[in-house]
């Protein structure tokens, strides 16, 4: 899941801050976001596996910011958004910085504003899933809420 994290805490809040579902203060998912897949050193793409040739296996969001890279032999990977959206191009000052099997959190780690958003190394058994490892994007990169709500 890539999602808005309007108030840069790291965490989905399907609820906002009124605590109801589907009005304007919820942080939805981002569509149109393309991710990479890589090596665990985050060096070498991979081979996306349901293509025949070589072909890099990249996806992009759905209108929920879902994702999904299917088909994977057992191995460590890395994510990557190379190129964040520009209305949303920081990665959440509040990271987890090892794949912790929890949804709905920020899993990326970003050096730079606006720069490379790469996830922390995930293993997977031949034909795994783990849907836990998010992106929570913000405007502005803020280490403290308080700091950036205002401007």
């Amino acid at each position: 899941m890539v999602f808005c994290d309007d108030n840069n805490d790291g965490v989905r809040d399907l609820d906002g801050a009124d605590d109801v579902i589907g009005t304007s203060d919820d942080e939805p998912g981002i569509a149109g976001v393309v991710l990479g897949l890589f090596n665990a050193a985050g060096t070498t793409a991979i081979d996306n596996p349901n293509i025949a040739g070589t072909q890099n296996y990249v996806v992009t969001t759905d209108a929920n910011g879902s994702y999904a890279f299917t088909g994977l032999a057992a191995g460590t990977y890395t994510l990557r958004i190379a190129t964040p959206p520009v209305a949303k191009p920081n990665s959440s000052p509040v990271t987890g910085t090892t794949d912790d099997g929890i949804d709905n959190d920020d899993n990326g780690i970003q050096t730079t504003s606006g720069g490379v958003i790469n996830s922390p190394q995930i293993v997977l058994a031949a034909n795994e899933v783990d849907n836990t490892v998010d992106f929570g994007l913000s405007r502005r990169a803020c280490r403290f809420y308080r700091q950036c709500r205002f401007l």
